[in-house]
């Protein structure tokens, strides 16, 4: 649909968008020389010009990622909507710092490689493993989802204590359940370390110290 808009002659002038337009961009990554600041209003000027719908941002450490989007709305620019990583039961350390900064920043989460390039198939071996860099992870390939935090859920919980297949395996035209007593035994096998600080946060005497025992639940 044309555009009205006026020029500081007084003239009023049509701009007409195109009738296609890339439903989300995905920075993939920077040079780590132009500053971010012409990233984030070059992406903008691509949505303001009905180029691309949505903007997304791809493989970026979670000080970064939160940094271009804090600049974005404080001015005004286009926000990134999904965030996009790596995240599987081999690969789990987004745990710690990516996902969280995604929740918090407004982002939904996009994965790639949710099978560990093959690797939770099914198809390789135990000597297969050994001789793998990767860690020697015996499990299913099944991946643990919370539909809160997936744009395109491959698990929805539809009762009590089970899991169904959601949107990401819709294409297959058939169902796939997945018990709670079965993504906990996923969780807890491909579990990591929170390390430093998330550890000390959580510690019981870190929280006695900053609550004074006081429990407030989240809206």
């Amino acid at each position: 649909m044309p555009e009205q808009a006026v020029r500081p002659s007084g003239r009023l002038v049509f701009h007409v968008r195109p009738a296609w337009a890339i439903l989300i961009q995905f920075l993939r990554t920077t040079d780590n020389t132009t500053h971010v600041d012409e990233v984030l209003r070059a992406m903008d000027d691509l949505v303001r010009a009905g180029k691309v719908l949505y903007l997304g941002i791809s493989d970026t450490p979670a000080w970064q990622a939160s940094r271009m989007q804090a600049i974005a709305d404080l001015r005004g620019w286009s926000p990134f909507v999904a965030m996009q990583m790596e995240y599987n039961l081999v690969e789990r350390t987004v745990d710690r710092d990516l996902i969280p900064m995604a929740r918090e920043m407004g982002m939904g989460i996009v994965v790639w490689s949710p099978l560990a390039n093959g690797l939770l198939t099914g198809k390789y071996s135990a000597s297969d493993l050994k001789k793998s860099t990767r860690a020697e992870l015996t499990v299913g390939d099944r991946k643990r989802r919370r539909q809160h935090e997936c744009t395109a859920p491959l698990l929805r919980v539809d009762a009590p204590g089970r899991a169904q297949a959601g949107d990401g395996f819709a294409h297959y035209g058939t169902a796939h359940a997945i018990y709670s007593h079965q993504l906990a035994r996923l969780n807890a096998r491909s579990a990591i370390e929170a390390g430093f600080p998330h550890d000390l946060l959580a510690a019981p005497m870190n929280q006695l110290a900053v609550s004074g025992g006081v429990k407030v639940s989240r809206r």
